[in-house]
């Protein structure tokens, strides 16, 4: 999303990015010191009392250097690509054989130097410029999914009649629709991102080029994808009314089993029972037998002793 990372980027900082040349001049117009870096002088450092806060002090300025150079080498290395394709007499080609050089960074830098230009006037330079920046855009663009080409080039129309022109492709038409409408989605975080920065006259600009660019796509589909996006919008919604019913009747069946649940330990519980009184009843049947068993032995041995005492009176 070159360009528009490029547009946001501008909105940001208000294109108030000092160009490398010169950071450069401002750079050589430090005094330099051979041997003592960015410091001052380090005689009272090299007392025993002050070696550690010295090593302290060096570390932090060895870091500070660090960073100046990798951030002089980066402005050189934009400089350079920008340079390589001002003086390229073609400068497509030279963009196309250099796209892993054409950063944001690349862009930012080269965006400062165009509107550098332009406020002093110089039409040459501005028109060289602008040349680069439209090959390296091009070249860039190429690495891109579609979605995002298109926003580009929207963003990069002044008027919205162009921006209906742009539209007016069928191929535009279908990447709008393309990987469930992703264009929409990334036209709106775009709008999210800009709605955050701080009020500023780009930013006035951005959000209305922004919102030009959603009416121009909302109008550029056809009734028919008019009438096929609002029925997924029906489905979709049908659908979700269906999966809360779904989820409402799992609770309802949970519920429900829960209930067979304790109902199936009941009737386990109940046949435990059964099968506890069956015992019972039979061991009172055993004991009921054995009773009786006695008593016929008890009144057999009574008529048996009243026999014998008869016989022995006699």
């Amino acid at each position: 999303m070159v360009q528009a990372a490029l547009t946001l980027s501008a909105a940001r900082t208000g294109l108030h990015q000092r160009p490398p040349s010169r950071l450069q001049r401002g750079q050589r117009s430090l005094p330099c010191r051979a041997g003592k870096g960015f410091g001052g002088s380090s005689s009272s450092s090299s007392s025993s009392g002050g070696s550690s806060d010295a090593s302290g002090s060096g570390s932090e300025r060895d870091r500070m250097q660090d960073v100046v150079r990798e951030s002089r080498q980066a402005q050189l290395s934009t400089s350079d690509m920008l340079a390589k394709l001002l003086q390229a007499e073609d400068p497509k080609k030279v963009a196309e054989e250099n796209v892993e050089s054409l950063t944001e960074m690349f862009f930012q830098t080269a965006n400062a130097y165009l509107t550098m230009a332009k406020k002093e006037g110089n039409q040459v330079v501005t028109q060289h410029i602008e040349t680069a920046l439209r090959a390296a855009l091009e070249a860039k663009q190429a690495t891109l999914r579609p979605e995002i080409q298109l926003l580009n080039r929207l963003l990069g129309a002044e008027t919205q009649e162009q921006r209906q022109r742009i539209l007016f492709n069928p191929d535009a038409v279908d990447t709008l629709v393309m990987n469930d409408r992703y264009f929409f989605g990334l036209l709106q975080r775009m709008q999210t991102d800009v709605g955050r920065m701080p009020d500023s006259p780009q930013k006035a600009a951005l959000v209305e080029r922004l919102e030009s660019i959603r009416q121009a796509a909302d109008a550029a589909r056809t009734p028919e994808e008019e009438a096929a996006f609002r029925a997924q919008e029906r489905i979709g919604s049908e659908l979700r009314a269906v999966r809360r019913a779904a989820a409402a009747t799992d609770k309802d069946v949970a519920a429900l089993s829960k209930a067979v649940h304790s109902l199936e330990k009941e009737t386990l519980l109940f046949g435990d029972l059964e099968n506890y009184l069956a015992v019972i009843e039979a061991e009172i049947e055993a004991i009921s037998t054995t009773l009786q068993r006695v008593q016929a032995a008890n009144e057999a041995g009574s008529a048996a002793a009243a026999r014998s005492g008869g016989q022995s009176g006699g």
